[in-house]
C-alpha cells in the first residue's frame, strides 16, 4: 500500500486558506486512490527538534561514518524521529502559505532555543488573529505540551515577554495575559543601549529633533485652540522667577509631552518619553551650570515664541522653530555636560544610567 505524507505548514488551523486548498486536493486525490495510506504532520502541533550545536555535531559525526554518543545521540534520535515518516512515505503533499515564499515559516527557525520558538509562535498567533490584546494564555503545562518544549523554556519565554512589556503576569488565579497598553520596556531598552555606548546623547537629541519637529508641524496644521490654551497656561507658569531648574524642567517636559500627546501618534510619544528619560540628568546639569535667572527668562521667552510659531498655523514655520529650540538648548546642555563629565559619562557609563534611573 502506498503511503502519502501530508505536511501542514500554516499555524492558522481551520482559518488557513492554503490548508483548505490542500484538503480539497487530498479529498479528490483519495477518490482516485482509495487505498492510499495518509499520514499527517502538522509542523506547529508536532514536536520538532530544536536543531542546535548538538544536532550539528551529531550530523557531522554521522557524515564521517561514526555513531553519535551521549548528547549527540539524543539529538540525532530526535532528527531520526522526525525524518522517519518522510522515509516511509512514497508521496508527499505540502500545504504552504503563499505569503511565505513557499517555505514553511516554522522550518526557518529550527536552530532557535526553546523559548525563542515560543516567542515566534506567539507572534504568528497574534498576526493570524488567534490571539489578541487582553487574552489570557493557557497554563504553563499546556503551553509546554502545545509548543513541544520544556516547562523551563515556557517560563523563560514568559519572563522575556513580561520584560518586553508584552505580557502582564498576575499572581494567583488570574494568570498571564497580553497587555492592553505598552509598558516602559522601550524606554528601559533604550536606556540600556545608551549605557552600553551603542548610541550617544547627541544622537538621542537629534532623533528627538526629527520627531518633535514633525509633531509641531502636525499640531500647527490642525489648529487646536483648546490645546493652545493648555500650552499657553504652561508657558505662563514658566515666567515664575522662583522656579529652580528642576521645577522649570518639569514644566518644559509637560509642554512638550502635551504637544506630542495631541499629535495623535502613540509610537512617537513613547519614543520621545524614552529620549527624555535618557537625557534628563544631562539637561538638569546643563541648566544648573549657568546663570539660572537669565537662563529662565530666555527659556520662557523661547517657549512663548515656539507656541506663537505653532499657533500661526504654518507647519513649516512651526517645524523650523521646534528644531531651532531643541538644537539650541538640548545640544548646548549636552555639550556643556560632556565638557564637564568624566570620559564616557554621557555616552554609555553604567553609573550615568543608574543616576538617570534614580532621577526618573
Amino acid at each position: 500500500m502506498s503511503k502519502l505524507l501530508y505536511v501542514i505548514s500554516s499555524p492558522r488551523g481551520e482559518q488557513s486558506e492554503s490548508t483548505k486548498i490542500a484538503d480539497e486536493f487530498l479529498g479528490a486525490y483519495l477518490g482516485a486512490r482509495p487505498g492510499l495510506d495518509v499520514q499527517r504532520l502538522n509542523l506547529w502541533d508536532d514536536q520538532l527538534p530544536i536543531y542546535g550545536g548538538r544536532g550539528a555535531a551529531a550530523k557531522m559525526t554521522v557524515f564521517s561514518g561514526q555513531t553519535p554518543v551521549g548528547d549527540e545521540a539524543a539529538a540525532w534520535a530526535d532528527v531520526e524521529r522526525v525524518f522517519a515518516p518522510f522515509k516511509a512515505a512514497d508521496e508527499y503533499l505540502f500545504s504552504v502559505p503563499m505569503w511565505n515564499a513557499g517555505v514553511p515559516w516554522v522550518l526557518k527557525h529550527r536552530n532557535r532555543r526553546g523559548f525563542e520558538v515560543i516567542l515566534d509562535r506567539l507572534e504568528a498567533a497574534l498576526i493570524s488573529g488567534q490571539l489578541s490584546v487582553g487574552d489570557r494564555l493557557p497554563g504553563e503545562r499546556e503551553l509546554a505540551a502545545g509548543f513541544g518544549v520544556s516547562r523551563t523554556s515556557v517560563r523563560e519565554a514568559l519572563r522575556v515577554l513580561e520584560a518586553l512589556g508584552i505580557l502582564e503576569v498576575k499572581r494567583g488565579m488570574e494568570g498571564v495575559s497580553l497587555r492592553n497598553e505598552p509598558g516602559d520596556a522601550f524606554a528601559d531598552l533604550l536606556r540600556l543601549h545608551i549605557a552600553l555606548g551603542h548610541y550617544d546623547a547627541r544622537s538621542v537629541v537629534e532623533f528627538r529633533t526629527i520627531l518633535e519637529a514633525w509633531a509641531a508641524a502636525k499640531v500647527a496644521e490642525e489648529g487646536d485652540e483648546q490645546l493652545f490654551g493648555r500650552l499657553s497656561e504652561i508657558v505662563d507658569r514658566m515666567a515664575d522667577s522662583s522656579l529652580d531648574p528642576r521645577a522649570f524642567h518639569g514644566l518644559d517636559v509637560q509642554f512638550h509631552e502635551t504637544l506630542i500627546e495631541v499629535s495623535g501618534n502613540a509610537l512617537v510619544a513613547l519614543a520621545l518619553r524614552s529620549c527624555r528619560t535618557v537625557n534628563r540628568q544631562a539637561m538638569l546639569d546643563g541648566l544648573a551650570s549657568g546663570e539660572w535667572p537669565e537662563t529662565l527668562k530666555e527659556l520662557h521667552r523661547e517657549h512663548r515664541q515656539l507656541l506663537d510659531a505653532i499657533r500661526a498655523g504654518d507647519p513649516d514655520f512651526a517645524a523650523t522653530a521646534m528644531k531651532e529650540h531643541i538644537v539650541r538648548w538640548s545640544l548646548r546642555t549636552v555639550e556643556r555636560a560632556e565638557s564637564d563629565a568624566p570620559p564616557h559619562a554621557l555616552d554609555g557609563s553604567v553609573s550615568g544610567s543608574a543616576t538617570q534611573s534614580q532621577a526618573r
